[in-house]
């Protein structure tokens, strides 16, 4: 009343009274009210898992209420997907439901979907929203009394992934075998590199005896950093008879292997490189102990063997040449023009790979002769690598590949691309083209081929044309 006497006084619109409050129902509550419903009584477990996916919280934890009803193994992934939930009340049933779901497993048929679990619980040891270690303590020991010691020994050995190494904490922290047995299981999953590791660092804690027995079965570790640990550890022992251990290492993959091998040799006198080459004429066809060979010679420091090296550059293998050409460098890099002349040679495409690594270390092949070599092998992709560095060599290369590809598609849209970048960098003016390269250049055929390319880019082509025709 006194407001609108004072608003007519001053001449303005009086203020309209406070609505009374509405009284119509609040559709979005119905609504969601409705799906908590639905939620309790929801039978299906495709169904049930949306829920407990529901932005709402209130619909979550009525979801997790079903669900522990039900207690179907199926579900306990998406019950797993909320112990972390930022809805408190959601996060506390979620809790008591894997536990629940846990213990009525039937441990024959649902060990796998339990095992799971370990993934989605080791998680909860990184999140900052809450406190999980007493529950999971509580957990890991619901687990181990559900599925008994047997089955999570049996988890260590069984193929890759996170269940494997889990398993074996999980068996470490409760004491659920010996170290000598968790070892021993770790060791024969060939397939998992973390638990080799974890291995190797439970060892130190054996007897002596029991160490000497998982050194050896570590030798044939899938990792070769732990081999060499395992053969230090056994060279410096007195179990085994070091020289014998160590010349039938000497042909490993691994190189941290070989030098463990190849040093305690050579502190007993005996030459190693001497042993390679006597390998290399004994093992006939087999590539994997020539390659290991070839770079042992290297390692070793055998000199006196370069000529059997050079041999084997033209090898009928391309890992085989590889090795030989690594090791001819590494023993003689006053060679490196001759051996980037030898990688140029080479049928493979994976020995031409090595050609920029003899360019960063400074060897030098004439311009032509390299694309001449690369082009002998119908090296395409390697010849543009290659000619990057000269805008000139570069346009010579793409005018040669179009010529002799023709319809090839994919290979034209290629060189499309190379020439569109060629057309910024030549214009520069840095480099100049040679001789030869101009009378390349100024031949019909070969002009006519690069503006060919270039016929849907109208503009890039009068480019070109304006430089070739100022050759």
């Amino acid at each position: 009343m006194i407001t609108n006497f004072i608003a007519r006084l001053l001449g303005s619109a009086p203020v309209p009274a406070p609505e009374a409050p509405s009284t119509a129902p609040n559709r979005y509550e119905e609504f969601m009210e409705q799906r908590m419903v639905d939620a309790r009584r929801c039978d299906s477990v495709d169904c049930l898992i949306d829920y407990l996916d529901d932005r709402n919280g209130h619909v979550r934890e009525a979801a997790i209420d079903r669900a522990a009803e039900l207690g179907a193994p199926a579900l306990l992934p998406a019950l797993a997907a909320r112990l972390n939930d930022w809805v408190a009340p959601v996060r506390d049933k979620a809790r008591d439901a894997v536990l629940a779901a846990l213990g009525a497993l039937d441990p024959d048929k649902d060990a796998g979907a339990a095992m799971q679990l370990l993934q989605d619980v080791e998680r909860l040891k990184l999140a900052r929203r809450t406190d999980h270690g007493a529950w999971i303590a509580r957990f890991e020991q619901r687990l181990v009394d559900v599925l008994g010691t047997q089955r999570i020994l049996d988890a260590v050995d069984a193929g890759r992934g996170r269940i494997p190494q889990l398993s074996f904490m999980l068996a470490r922290t409760y004491a659920l075998a010996d170290a000598f047995t968790l070892c021993r299981k770790a060791l024969a999953n060939k397939g998992n590199f973390a638990l080799a590791r974890q291995a190797m660092d439970l060892a130190p804690h054996l007897g002596e005896a029991e160490q000497q027995h998982i050194y050896r079965l570590a030798l044939h570790a899938p990792v070769g950093t732990v081999r060499a640990e395992a053969l230090r550890a056994l060279l410096h022992s007195n179990a085994l008879e070091p020289a014998a251990l160590a010349a039938s290492m000497l042909t490993d993959g691994n190189t941290w292997v070989r030098l463990v091998a190849i040093a305690c040799l050579a502190r007993l006198g005996i030459d190693v490189p001497g042993k390679y080459a006597d390998s290399i004429a004994a093992a006939g066809a087999d590539c994997r102990v020539l390659r290991a060979c070839l770079s042992g010679l290297a390692e070793s420091g055998g000199t006196a063997h370069l000529g059997l090296i050079r041999e084997y550059t033209a090898y009928p293998n391309a890992r085989v040449q590889v090795a030989a050409l690594l090791a001819w460098v590494h023993l003689a890099p006053k060679d490196k023009d001759d051996i980037a002349r030898h990688v140029l040679r080479s049928p493979y495409r994976r020995v031409h790979k090595l050609f920029p690594k003899f360019g960063r270390l400074g060897a030098y092949v004439p311009v032509d002769v390299a694309v001449a070599s690369m082009r002998g092998h119908g090296d395409y992709e390697q010849m543009l690598a290659f000619a990057q560095s000269t805008p000139w060599t570069l346009l010579e290369v793409i005018a040669t590949i179009a010529g002799e590809t023709g319809g090839d598609a994919d290979l034209r849209h290629r060189l499309r691309r190379e020439l569109d970048a060629w057309s910024c960098s030549a214009r520069l003016g840095y480099a100049r083209p040679t001789a030869q390269q101009r009378a390349f250049l100024r031949q019909e055929t070969v002009r006519q081929t690069l503006l060919d390319l270039l016929e849907n880019a109208p503009d890039t082509q009068r480019l070109l044309a304006h430089e070739l025709a100022s050759l």
